[in-house]
């Protein structure tokens, strides 16, 4: 993955991507350090990536109304 080109020349990785868009978010809305932190008493919400890992989607592996799933078969990179 490549992150200059998916996030612009800025980001050097993607905890830089996952700061950017979770901390200046937190600070727009005025609900910083409740949110957009890592912190005592701040609720957050943490991903752990994997960027070898693979999957692929299926209407069983992803919730929806539906019975179907429009990407059905295909291959992904990086799960969330």
């Amino acid at each position: 993955m490549e992150i200059k080109k998916l996030f612009g020349k800025d980001a050097k990785s993607i905890t830089d991507v996952f700061y950017f868009y979770n901390h200046f978010s937190a600070k727009i809305f005025n609900i910083y350090p409740r949110k957009g932190a890592i912190l005592p008493g701040s609720d957050a919400d943490i991903i752990i990536l994997n960027p070898n890992s693979s999957f692929e989607m299926s209407a069983k592996s992803h919730h929806s109304r539906l019975d179907t799933n429009v990407y059905e078969g295909r291959r992904g990179k990086v799960p969330v």
